[in-house]
């Protein structure tokens, strides 16, 4: 993760289409997971985004792992994706039903080292890398969260240009 943000990894953006990139991601963070969470998701086939395969995945993966993490003492384990056109820029939005983000802490979780996890279960490094590439990508990120009810990360990429299109 953190070679593939330092730009060691090259990889040349080009057009993606974000529907069977979120479920190859899904079933990638489902293998590896002891607690299944029930995972929905919503991404229509035609979102096409201009950037790099690998960082979105990255991204993605990074948030639903994040997800599954917090829902782990959890009865129910619930995590949605969707992906939605909003105005000029494509939003991935994943949504889990865990304890919440507190506001002490909500404004921190972008920052390096910051963590909520328990010693030995998070670096601080995942939430900064991700934003690092969002921001790397032309795209934003922002998170919304409810103690008690749940997070939500909403990611926002820019739609693929027809002249971007036309060009590959």
């Amino acid at each position: 993760e953190l070679r593939r943000f330092s730009g060691t990894q090259k990889e040349a953006a080009g057009r993606l289409e974000l529907a069977p990139l979120v479920k190859t991601a899904v079933s990638w963070v489902l293998r590896g997971t002891k607690y299944k969470p029930a995972i929905t998701t919503e991404c229509s086939s035609d979102l096409i985004v201009y950037a790099r395969k690998g960082y979105v995945h990255q991204i993605i993966i990074n948030l639903l792992q994040n997800a599954v993490d917090v829902l782990e003492q959890q009865q129910k384990r619930e995590i949605s994706v969707e992906c939605k056109r909003r105005d000029d820029a494509v939003v991935v939005s994943i949504r889990d039903n865990g304890p919440g983000i507190a506001d002490r802490d909500i404004d921190h979780i972008f920052e390096p080292f910051y963590t909520t996890k328990p010693v030995g279960r998070g670096t601080g490094h995942g939430m900064s890398v991700i934003h690092g590439i969002v921001h790397a990508a032309g795209g934003h990120i922002h998170a919304t969260s409810e103690v008690g009810k749940g997070c939500t990360m909403e990611v926002f990429f820019l739609l693929m240009s027809s002249a971007q299109q036309a060009a590959v």
